[in-house]
């Protein structure tokens, strides 16, 4: 069986709903403080650094941000919200297990962040998606520096675009 996860600015509307003042409501309802879900920072705080640290499977990923020349996020040169809580989920809620063997389609994955989570966390195969050439580049980038080339190659880690 394969997963098919699907990030990016689509998945940030509805993280919006979960994330009440400083506390992140979880789907019963019981809050935790923000500082649960990001490493670094509490996310308002660091949204607009050129590099935001998480710790993900084990791993401390340092995922390069871009933005124009006003300082905004595009909609793919950025951590959002969405990731931060999924990339949370997946690696934290689900059974230990989970992702081996799993192929996954990130659809609009933007920096690649949850698609290295679910490289590290074994899937077999990791396609990687995004409408924009210069995003995809970033994802690489990304990957590239937070990813040894064996992680890469086991999980058969492409870009499309």
């Amino acid at each position: 069986r394969g997963a098919l996860w699907v990030c990016g600015a689509a998945a940030a509307a509805p993280v919006a709903d979960m994330l009440q003042g400083d506390v992140h409501r979880d789907a019963k309802g019981l809050g935790l403080p923000l500082q649960t879900l990001t490493d670094e920072c509490e996310i308002d705080a660091c949204i607009n650094r050129e590099k935001r640290v998480f710790t993900r499977a084990g791993r401390k990923f340092q995922l390069k941000q871009e933005f124009d020349k006003n300082g905004s996020r595009s909609t793919g040169s950025a951590v959002w919200e969405g990731d931060v809580v999924l990339t949370k989920y997946m690696d934290k809620d689900l059974p230990q297990g989970y992702w081996n063997g799993k192929t996954v389609l990130e659809l609009g994955a933007g920096i690649g962040f949850a698609g290295m989570v679910a490289a590290l966390l074994g899937a077999k195969d990791v396609v990687l998606t995004d409408g924009d050439e210069r995003v995809l580049d970033l994802a690489k980038r990304n990957v590239e520096a937070n990813l040894k080339p064996e992680e890469v190659k086991k999980s058969s880690l492409i870009y499309e675009r």
